[in-house]
């Protein structure tokens, strides 16, 4: 999915949730020029839905 590289357009893929992943940003004090940041920020929006799995976890078992 391709998204908006300004900031305060990003956050709109968010919908009711753009303010707390806002706050989330913030709070952390996340460059989100830096692709981590992305990632990160995408991951805690995931993490608030309850079947949420990390990725992190699946790649590194892959390697298993």
């Amino acid at each position: 999915m391709k998204y908006q590289k300004k900031r305060k357009d990003l956050f709109k893929i968010f919908g009711e949730k753009a303010k707390e992943m806002e706050e989330f940003v913030e709070e952390n004090e996340m460059d989100l020029k830096k692709n981590g940041s992305i990632f990160q920020l995408f991951t805690y929006y995931n993490s608030r839905f309850p079947d949420f799995v990390p990725i992190m976890d699946q790649l590194l078992d892959e390697g298993d």
